[in-house]
Parts: C-alpha cells; structure tokens; sequence
C-alpha cells in the first residue's frame, strides 16, 4: 500500500467534509507520485497506484475507505487521465 489512509466514519461525515477528505487524499497522491517519480528516475502513474490502494482496501473489506477512494477518483477524474 503506497497510502495507508483509512476511513472508518466517512459514511458520517458531512458533504463538506467529505469533499475535504477527498482532495486531502488526492494531494497526498499527487505528493507521493511525484516523490515516486523521482526517487525511481522514471514515470509513475498516479492513476495506478491510486487503484492499487483501492484495490487493497477492497480486499481487507474496509468499505468506508473504499467509498472515498471511489468518491475521489471521480471527483478527480480529468486530473487522473491527465496525470496517468
């Protein structure tokens, strides 16, 4: 796992701070994709490591985290292609 957020009130939370805990978990991608990036000297696609998180979370069955990796990636989802 690249980010190891977990979520376990996001179903709670208000629209706001969903919205908030959306782009939070983006930037933090965006941050460690660049980090990637360079620490490897060569490309690393934000869009690939963001689902395999997503992906790990579905298989430990962490729903709430799961819904806002989802949320997040459509909220985000031109900045996904454009980054890869």
């Amino acid at each position: 796992m690249h980010i190891p957020w977990m979520y376990e009130e996001y179903f709670t939370m208000l629209p706001a701070e969903q919205e908030f805990a959306q782009k939070m978990l983006f930037y933090e991608y965006m941050e460690e994709c660049v980090q990637l990036a360079h620490a490897a000297g060569e490309y690393v696609s934000l869009t690939r490591i963001f689902l395999e998180d997503l992906q790990d979370h579905e298989d430990r069955e962490h729903y709430e985290t799961c819904k806002l990796y989802q949320d997040t990636f459509i909220r985000f989802k031109s900045e996904f292609i454009d980054h890869g």
